[in-house]
């Protein structure tokens, strides 16, 4: 997700000064919530139409930057969860490979 030449639009992409994978995994994303939040609004102000990121704990932010940001935001590929677990047949469940299960564990 992280190289632009992926997508066949153009693509901005945006580091959160400040933040590290190990302050989201190992941490609690919710005290980084008004970073993300004003990168989303900079990016917003660029042009941008929809936000996404490319760390899986941040679904745990999803309903606070969908609330906060005016374009489509999809703060994880987990928020898909529920839509892929609709599609399973009965009695299987969706799997998730993380860096830090026991991290997520305590948090969902």
């Amino acid at each position: 997700m992280g190289n632009a030449t992926t997508w066949p639009f153009p693509v901005q992409l945006c580091i959160v000064d400040g933040v590290t994978p190990e302050h989201i995994v190992m941490g609690n994303p919710l005290d980084y919530l008004d970073q993300f939040i004003r990168e989303g609004q900079r990016l917003i102000r660029l042009g941008v139409s929809a936000i996404t990121t490319n760390c899986g704990f941040l679904a745990l932010l999803q309903p606070q930057l969908a609330a906060a940001l005016k374009v489509p935001v999809l703060a994880s590929s987990l928020v898909q969860i529920p839509l892929v677990q609709t599609t399973l047949p009965p009695g299987k469940r969706v799997g998730i490979v993380t860096v830090c299960a026991s991290t997520l564990r305590r948090h969902i």
